[in-house]
């Protein structure tokens, strides 16, 4: 084989890869919005937590999770202090 040839193999694959990756983690982000929507904060946050995953480099699904996060945690708060007024 031509050494040029492998060359453009490998590339070839390497782009497949990364869309394939950057995809997946676009629809999980996606799915985490859809979630958060819907109020389902839980399953939200690990959406994101997994668009993160395959998609580290992209400060935007850290920061959607981190406000997920925040908000899924904000609203247990608030669960438990009403559980709390009204005994």
């Amino acid at each position: 084989m031509n050494a040029n040839y492998r060359l453009k193999t490998v590339s070839t694959l390497l782009v497949v890869v990364l869309i394939t990756t950057a995809c997946a983690a676009r629809q999980a982000y996606k799915k985490g919005n859809n979630a958060e929507v819907a109020k389902d904060y839980e399953a939200a946050m690990e959406q994101y937590r997994q668009a993160m995953l395959k998609d580290p480099r992209n400060i935007e699904y850290r920061l959607e999770y981190e406000q997920t996060r925040f908000t899924a945690a904000f609203e247990h708060f608030q669960k438990g202090r009403r559980a709390l007024d009204s005994d």
